[in-house]
This record gives C-alpha cells, sequence and structure tokens, in this order.
C-alpha cells in the first residue's frame, strides 16, 4: 500500500480533518477551522526570537493535533518536541514523520497532566505553543490545575504563545486564565 494509500486510510478515522495535513495540500478544502494567520503570527514570534538568540529555537507544542504547526516549525529550522493526548494521532505522525525525515521533530502520545513538567529544566525550550488545549483542561482538570501548568510552563520557557477559547461552552472555566 502507498504512503498516500495510507495517509487516506488513517485520515477516514477521524470526524473532521480540522488542520491542515502537513506537505498534502489535497486535503485543504475539507480544513474546518483556519491555520494560515496563526501560522502567519507564530512566524513573526519565531523569527524575532531566532534573531533575538542568533540559532534555530527549541520549541515545545502541547496538543500538536494533526502535527501541522509543529511540522511547519520545523521546516523552519526549530528543533520541535510535539505531545498529544490523543493517541488517534499517532499513526498520522508516523507517516509524516516519515516523509520529512530531515525534520528535527518528536512526536509523542501524552496527556500534558502526566507529562513530567516537573523535570523541565529552564532552557530546554525557547518557546512553547499550544492551541485549545487548556480550555479543554479547564473542563476536567479546573482552573487552579490549568493555571499552574501555565505558570509553571512560563517560569521554565521564555517564549509562550497560547490560544484561549473566550466564549464557548468550555470557555467558562479559563476567562480569568490570563490576567
Amino acid at each position: 500500500m502507498s504512503n498516500k494509500t495510507n495517509l487516506a486510510a488513517v485520515l477516514k478515522k477521524f470526524p473532521q480533518i480540522y488542520q491542515p495535513i502537513y506537505g498534502h495540500p489535497e486535503y485543504d478544502n475539507e480544513i474546518s477551522r483556519l491555520y494560515q494567520n496563526k501560522i502567519q503570527d507564530i512566524r513573526k514570534v519565531y523569527d524575532a526570537l531566532s534573531r533575538k538568540l542568533n540559532r534555530p529555537l527549541r520549541i515545545f507544542e502541547i496538543g500538536c493535533g494533526f502535527g501541522f504547526t509543529s511540522l511547519t516549525l520545523a521546516s523552519w529550522g526549530a528543533e520541535v518536541t510535539a505531545i498529544d493526548g490523543d493517541r488517534a494521532f499517532s499513526e498520522l505522525w508516523k507517516i509524516l514523520r516519515g516523509e520529512n525525515p530531515a525534520l528535527k521533530i518528536t512526536f509523542d502520545w501524552v496527556r500534558i497532566e502526566d507529562y513530567p513538567l516537573n523535570k523541565l529544566n529552564a532552557g530546554t525550550f525557547d518557546l512553547v505553543v499550544s492551541f485549545g488545549v487548556f480550555n479543554t483542561l479547564c473542563g476536567l482538570h479546573g482552573l487552579s490545575k490549568v493555571k499552574l501548568v501555565i505558570g509553571y510552563l512560563a517560569q521554565k520557557i521564555p517564549a509562550c504563545i497560547f490560544e484561549m477559547a473566550l466564549r464557548t461552552k468550555s470557555a467558562s472555566y479559563c476567562r480569568s486564565i490570563i490576567a
């Protein structure tokens, strides 16, 4: 079975394709969320921080999903560690990783609440990126737990890009996270 056939079979397992599939524009018409502006905004932060440090960045993505953001960051020269709590993405990551062997990226299936944050040393990563995970964690574990996680990340990683829901079902848990 070809890689494209494998990819198509894996993608059929998902109820929706909510972000682009890296290197596969043939799926762009199926995307349920817009990502172009998000990637442009991340690029501005990436470029500024990379210039300041005079090197490619080491990035930690929490809730990487289909891996588009992580793979895009790696294509810019970053070394990326990407995690997601949904094991369903594992097959997809294996395919995309195989298609992009030169990229410095590690995908791992682990829930953020199970990730050994207490073992993160300052200086391990330059930037943490996370979209939509913390509002879910608020619903599962409460606002105080999420504040602890975000506070810890902010102490260990100098730059953070977080996307938070403001007006959704789970947003009521998250309104006061950013103070």
